[in-house]
């Protein structure tokens, strides 16, 4: 089956401090999820990642999506990183939403994953589940691009950070004919 490697083309890192400020930060090195004890204070990180699906052909069923990056800073040794849709199905635009909603959204969607991986640092793949490949099928469907959310289970272990730049997410799907039966593009292809 075919499989397409997407980049992403916009990431962000939101945080919630001890005094009930929204912070919402682009364009940096890292993306953080988890606790992080600032000085006498305290700051719950989240960050979400937007992808576009221009590669991904207009007909294509789905049948698989993995989420790989970088780990370059361990998180705590009960950091548990759930993957979801950004705030529903992933169609909505994380870019424009301001830090309180984008902070929320990273942790509202369809779930797809939990992960352990962010405990340790270097090349990390997640296996998506739950209604992933529909999600995926639907933002192409609209035209629009497709986002995840991450935040770390109850906010209380130390942040991973995730080389920004890294973030992939990786889509295996076929082609159907008629609009009906999936069958394997390879197949199409060598007229099988």
């Amino acid at each position: 089956m075919p499989v397409i490697t997407v980049n992403k083309d916009y990431d962000a890192t939101a945080y919630l401090d001890e005094f009930g400020v929204y912070s919402k930060l682009s364009g940096v090195a890292y993306d953080d999820v988890g606790y992080f004890p600032f000085k006498a204070t305290w700051e719950k990180w989240r960050y979400g990642v937007r992808f576009p699906l221009t590669l991904l052909p207009a007909f294509a069923k789905v049948t698989a999506a993995r989420y790989g990056c970088n780990v370059a800073g361990a998180g705590g040794a009960g950091h548990i990183c759930y993957i979801r849709a950004y705030h529903s199905n992933g169609q909505r635009d994380p870019e424009p939403d301001g830090s309180d909603w984008f902070y929320l959204y990273c942790a509202t969607g369809n779930f797809y994953a939990q992960t352990t991986g962010m405990r340790n640092t270097g090349q990390l793949w997640v296996s998506l589940g739950g209604t992933v490949c529909q999600d995926i099928e639907a933002a192409k469907a609209a035209g629009t691009k497709f986002s995840l959310g991450f935040w770390e289970e109850l906010e209380d272990d130390f942040i991973a950070l995730v080389l920004a730049s890294s973030s992939q997410l990786e889509i295996t799907y076929t082609i159907p004919i008629g609009g009906v039966t999936p069958i394997p593009a390879a197949k199409v292809l060598l007229g099988l």
